[in-house]
Formats: C-alpha cells, structure tokens, sequence
C-alpha cells in the first residue's frame, strides 16, 4: 500500500510541474501506459442452478487466456454459498469453464479491459438429463429426482464422521454394517457403490474423509444399466489433489481373533492418477455353539437325530486393487487390477443322538473343512464426450475363480468306536467370465435424454467333485444378450424414467441345454406435490438366475436318510414389481418415506425336501415352484430433534409389515407374515460422536425354512479430527449373535437349528484411522458403466 501511495504522488509531481511541455506530456502518456500495464483485474461472482436458484457449491471455475486453451491460467472453486473469486487477472480475452458433477458445462468468454478494477459474474447451471434430471421437492440442503435423492453434505454434517462410510448410515432405507463393512437396503438388498461414478468397494469409502465429500447422490430407482441392484449410491467428491494422499485404518477386537483393516495410497500427476488398495478381513472364532434338529418319517419309521456341537472357525480375505486412470475434459480411461484371496477354516465336533421308533443309538463327530479361492479381476473402462448431447461408454471386465474345497466328515458309535459315517469331499472349481457392455447417450433437448446399451456376459464352468458318491466332473456354460434403451427426463412438476430391455440367455448344465427370450420393461412415474413431498409410482420386470452351484448335481449327506443335492433343470424366476413411494422432507428435522408395494414372482427357486425313489433317500434340492407372493408396505423416517452447531441428535428407524406366499408342486400354499424393524441414534458433540444400532429378529420365509434376522446391536464412541480418527465399540450388547432357522409345518421334514456365537457377545474393538496428503487440485471425471461377477459356483 505505502509503494502505491508513493507511486501516484511521484506520478502528480511530474505533472504539475511539466503539463504544457511536450516532454512534460510523453512522461504522463508513458507513466499511464504502466499503470495501465501492471494493473490486475479481479473476477467474483456466484454459480447457482437454474431450476430454483440455489447456490451449487464446489463447482469448478477453469480459466484460459485465448487463443492458447491447452493451459489453465486461473482456477478457483465455490464455497458453500456459490460464491467464487479470481485474483490478479491481466488484461486480455479469457474462456471461461463452469463445471459441476451432474450438471451440463457452462462456457463463457471473458473480456478484461485495460485498466479494469473488477468483474462480476452470476452464472446459471443447467441440470443434465443424462444423470436424471432433477425436480425440487425439498429444503435447499436436499433435492430429489425421479427416483434419486440428492443431499449436500454440510459442515455440520459432516461431524462426528470419520469416513464416507459411516456417513452413508444417515440415507433413508439404507443400513451399514461396521462388523461386515457392508451396506443393504433395510430390505436386504444389493447396494451399488459408486465414488464420482466409477466402481467401488466400502474399502473405498472407508479411506473417504468427510471433507473430501461434496454430496451424495441415492438411486432408489437404479438406471437400467444397473438392473441387477436393489439401489445405487454415488459419492461425489471435492475435485481431487495433484501430489498424493495416503490413509489406513486398523479395528481389532481385544479378546478375540477379529480384524477389518485397509490401506489406500493414490498419486496424482497432471491428467494421470495412480492408486492402490489393500484390505484384510479376518476372523478366528474358537467358540461357535450349535443345536440341530431333524425329525422325519422313512420307511415306515420314525426318525429323530438331534446334534449339539461346537467348533472353531474363521476366515482371511485380502483385496488387492491396482487402478490407472487417464483423463481429459473430454476422455477418461481406467484399467483395473484386482487379486483378490480368500481362506476360510472350520474345526468341530458333535455329540449325536439317533432314536429309530424306540431304539436308540449314540454318535460322536469329527469335522472339518478348507476352502481356498483366487479371483482376479481385470476391468477396462472408457467414456468419450462427442459434445454436450453424445457420450459414449465402453466396459470390459474379465474374472477368473479358482476354488478349492475340502471336506470332512466322520461319525463313530460312542460305546463300540465302530465308523458309521464317513464322508471326504474334494471339490476343484474353475470359472472364467467375460462382461462387456457398450453405452449410448443422446440429449434430445433441455429435459429429455435417450440411454441405448448392449451387454454380453458369458461364462465357462469347470468343476470336479470327488466324495463318497463317486468322482464326477461337470462343465457349465452360460450366455447371455442384453439390448436396452432409456428414456429420461421431465417436465415441471412431472419425472419419469422408461426403459425396454431384451435378453437372450442360453445355458448348457449337466442334463440341460435350453435358451430363452426375456423382456424387461420398467416405467417410474414421479409427481411432485407441495414442497418437501412427492409421490412416485414405480414398475419394473426382472428375472434371476439360478446359482452355478444349484444347477450341478453335487451330493452331500445331512444325516444317513437324508442328502442334499443340486438340480441342472432349474430355469430363471420372473419378477413383476410394483411400488407406490410416498416421500416427506421437513429440512432439518424430517426425512419420511412410505412404500407399498406387491411382487409376483412367477417359478421362483426354492429348497425343499422330497422323497427320492432312484436315491432310496430323502432330497433336499432346489426346484422352480408355482409363483411367489410378496406383499405390503415399508417406510423409513430420520428424525432430528436437535440439530445445532456443538449438538446434534438424530433418531432413524426402517421397518414394515410384510406378507409372503408361496405356491409351489412339493409343499403346496403356504402364507406368512412379518414386521422386520431397524433402529439407530446418532449423537455429535464437537468432535464427539456415540451411536447405537439394533434390529428386531423377525423371521422371515425361505423355501422350506424360516430364519430370523440376527441380533445386531452396536454401541459405537468416536473421536474425529481432520487427519485421524479414533472408535471404541461394543457388538452384540450382553448377548453372543444369535440366528435361528427352522422349518414350515408343511415339510416332510422337522428341521430346526439354533446357533450362537460366544466370541463375539459384547465384543470390544479399538480402531485407528489417519490421513495424510499433499498437493493441488482437479476434478475427476464421472463414470456411466460398472460390472462384476461375484459367483463362484461353490457348492460345499
């Protein structure tokens, strides 16, 4: 400041005393032409959406000084408000890039005038179609679309969190689970995963700060690219650094073999990111307890064989990612490395009592198994911007599985040692599948976009089993053809979502080989009422295959009458799903959804137990039944009692009042009901957070069986700061995990068995997390295409 004042009182002096020389008037041309020369401009001004004028916060605002647009000359981001500002700004002609994930990009020419103090902006970004066009029917922190809710990550919000994990647990309809590191709906279904578009694994999240997240996009109608998923959750971050960052994480029980541990690096270097992911999860339980029943009638005989048992057990999964990423403003490629290795390990004995009619005979039973599997993954990607209407899409992900599984099982007569059963199993599977899908989108106008695919999956399974009914091997193969296309978009306070889909499947088993023509229509319809509520309507026809495993004829014994096998005839199952959502917003306090719905599922797969003439024994075998009813309503609510900048508390719960209803050639018609039920309280002081989770175990219907839910209950204390994080936490609060299966009245037979786990009743866990980076900033690009194959056609 002192500089400048002395500047402008040298440059008076001169003037007064040489303003009618000529000399006197080239130094004043000459003094203005440098201050004109050295002054900077400065650009502020705000990004709001144009739908209903709220500021969109962290968008990007790239700068080049023309004609050269290779080099970005200024950059700067949004605050929370919109707002943004770019400093020392010199004279000239500018390009200027408004960008936000969701959002079409705004292209803008800036001319700076010499001598130009400041500039301001008010810039209107239009929603894109292509992600669902957005209808507004909530408070200015969360917006919603037809079939996905959008909700902006505050400050406020992001306390008491330490990743994007834990951050997930606050959606409607979705539950987390920190014992598995795994997210479902409260129904129990699939989850898709998405960070800024591109596949990923709750590892993934886990090494997400807070701080990192800009909003969090939630599909409840997934796009039909991603038919196979209950719903799809997208993580939309702050652009990315350039430098690297690293982070890692340890949670380990202190009185027991218990461990979820992962380790994330990534190296950022101009269009050029680098990344690697490691996770371990293991278990070593020494103390699994169990009570098992069957009671059935054979050959004119009344059999009763109850089992009380105890074994140890436990597994070790390690997952190992290698990513590349390569990106433009209008490319990006990402090729994908993924070895992934899985032990598990059991050792058990039991104490048997058979009763024939009156007489009585008493076992004791040794078992034990080992499984190992290997699958390495390879995932290419690529997406190509034509222009602001045409965006292409290629996949490819090739998966290999190679399983080995050995088991054990011997049964001797306590009083004489004499070996009544014995049973060996040795079982070698090879699979290699091939996914590739090619992705078309077309932007009409303004509001309405046209989404056309093609996807190919096929595969080849190789098993060999060998066990006490023989050596057999098999091979399975299988093909499918999926043609889709996908109109989007909206109109006012109207959404909608319709897509048709056409599918060839062809599978060859062991006594089968037979293809089939499927069409997979679905329509959304979404109505926006008064502020802060919608109604949506939603149609959809899927069909599921059967598992690899089901469809070999792999023999195992249950008890001497009994056996269980697979069945090569099984076809797919056909569900027509209809629900009408009710949703309320009453921002912060309120976050409702009501959701009745009625699915038919026509021959749907299930177990039950026959009598087998050829096998003289009683079979326990999959088959495709009649039709499969299920029917009622769900809901979810948040509530927020107390929302403040030191203290927050927050109240969810998911439930519903269900009915199931199967019709099916073995057990006839059968009807049940159910009222599953999920809680949790959340409370944030500061850098404080306590949260507490529990669930009803309710039973619900499965073939010839009934299971309950398990006991899961957590009690969690966190502390968070912006580098690291620490948890203490309790599960399964005064009680070991609990579950408990047991058969319908209507099977030939009685079967009930009772499990618990001791190792892990209150079980204690400690668990550390830090994150270190260094660097600038871009912004990553979004994805539109994810596949995997996760079935490994294990049978034992």
């Amino acid at each position: 400041m002192e500089k400048t004042k002395s500047y402008f009182a040298n440059l008076r002096s001169s003037v007064t005393s040489n303003l009618f020389s000529r000399r006197g008037f080239l130094l004043l041309a000459l003094s203005l032409a440098a201050l004109c020369a050295h002054s900077q401009t400065t650009l502020t001004g705000s990004v709001v959406s144009d739908e209903n004028d709220e500021a969109v916060p962290f968008a990007n605002i790239t700068l080049f000084l023309l004609p050269d647009t290779s080099t970005v000359s200024r950059y700067a981001i949004t605050d929370l408000q919109g707002a943004f500002g770019v400093e020392k700004m010199a004279a000239g002609e500018y390009l200027c890039h408004v960008s936000y994930v969701g959002y079409a990009t705004l292209t803008d020419t800036i001319r700076v005038a010499p001598g130009e103090a400041a500039l301001t902006r008010r810039y209107r970004l239009r929603a894109d179609a292509r992600l669902i066009g957005e209808v507004v029917v909530t408070g200015s922190k969360q917006t919603a679309s037809t079939g996905k809710q959008s909700y902006l990550i505050t400050e406020l919000e992001k306390k008491g969190k330490a990743n994007a994990f834990e951050m997930l647990g606050a959606l409607p309809n979705i539950v987390i689970d920190p014992l598995q590191q795994s997210v479902t709906s409260a129904s129990g279904g699939s989850v898709k995963i998405l960070i800024n578009g591109l596949s990923n694994e709750t590892t993934d999240l886990l090494a997400l700060q807070p701080d990192d997240i800009v909003r969090i996009e939630h599909y409840e109608v997934p796009p039909t690219r991603y038919v196979n998923y209950e719903s799809v959750i997208n993580v939309i971050t702050r652009p990315r650094t350039t430098g690297w960052t690293l982070s890692f994480g340890l949670d380990h029980a202190l009185t027991t073999g218990f461990g979820n541990d992962w380790l994330n690096f990534s190296f950022f270097k101009g269009k050029h990111q680098f990344a690697l992911n490691y996770s371990l999860n293991y278990r070593d339980y020494s103390n699994r307890q169990y009570d098992r029943l069957y009671e059935y009638d054979f050959h004119d005989a009344r059999y009763l064989n109850t089992r009380d048992g105890r074994d140890k057990f436990g597994y070790d999964y390690h997952d190992i990612d290698f990513a590349y990423i390569y990106q433009t403003d209008k490319t990006v490629f990402r090729a994908k490395f993924t070895p992934i290795y899985v032990g598990q390990h059991s050792d058990g004995n039991q104490d048997i009592s058979l009763w024939r009619d009156e007489e009585l005979e008493r076992r004791e039973a040794v078992n034990w198994r080992r499984s190992k599997e290997f699958n390495p993954v390879v995932d290419l990607y690529f997406q190509h911007s034509f222009s602001d209407k045409d965006q292409l899409a290629l996949n490819l992900v090739g998966t290999g599985f190679a399983t080995t599984n050995k088991y054990r099982n011997q049964e001797r007569e306590t009083t004489t040692d004499d070996l009544r059963l014995n049973e060996d199993v040795v079982e070698d599977n090879r699979k290699y599948s091939l996914i590739g899908e090619a992705w078309y989108s077309r932007k009409w106008n303004e509001r309405h976009t046209l989404n056309v695919g093609y996807q190919m999956e096929t595969y080849r399974m190789n098993s060999k089993v060998d066990n006490t009914f023989g050596n057999n091997k098999y091979n399975t193969n299988f093909m499918q053809n999926y043609v889709y296309a996908e109109m989007v978009g909206n109109a006012g306070k109207w959404g909608y979502i319709l897509s048709l889909g056409l599918v060839r499947k062809h599978t060859e088993s062991v006594t089968n080989n037979y293809g089939n023509w499927l069409f997979r229509p679905s329509l959304t319809l979404q109505y926006a009422l008064a502020k802060g509520q919608y109604l949506r309507l939603q149609f959809t026809r899927q069909n599921f295959e059967p598992a690899i495993s089901s469809l070999s004829d792999n023999k195992t014994y249950v008890t001497d009458e009994i056996i269980s096998t697979g069945n090569p005839d099984l076809r797919n199952q056909l569900r027509n799903h209809v629900q009408l959502t009710y949703g309320l917003s009453v921002s912060p306090w309120l976050n409702f959804q009501l959701r009745p719905f009625f699915s038919y599922t026509q021959s749907p797969i299930n177990s039950y137990y026959s009598y087998s003439a050829d096998e003289n024994k009683i079979v326990i075998r999959s088959e495709n039944g009649t039709y499969y009813q299920n029917y009622g309503s769900r809901y979810s609510v948040t509530l927020t009692p107390i929302k403040g900048e030191r203290l927050t508390v927050s109240l969810s719960g998911n439930g519903g009042a269900i009915w199931q209803r199967v019709k099916s050639p073995t057990i006839g018609t059968v009807s049940y009901f159910y009222a599953p039920f999920y809680g949790s309280v959340n409370i944030v002081y500061d850098k404080w957070s306590l949260t507490g989770f529990a669930q009803l175990a309710t039973a619900t219907l499965n073939g010839s069986y009934r299971s309950t839910y398990e006991n899961n209950s957590r009690l969690s204390l966190g502390y968070n700061t912006k580098k690291w994080s620490a948890r203490a936490s309790v599960y399964f609060l005064g009680a070991p995990s609990k579950y408990h299966t047991y058969s319908i009245a209507e099977s030939l037979v009685r079967m009930d068995t009772r499990t618990r786990i001791y190792d892990n009743k209150s079980m204690f866990t400690l668990g550390f997390s830090l994150f270190l980076s260094k660097g600038k900033t871009y912004q990553t690009k979004k994805a539109v295409l994810e596949n995997s194959d996760t079935d490994s056609g294990s049978f034992y």
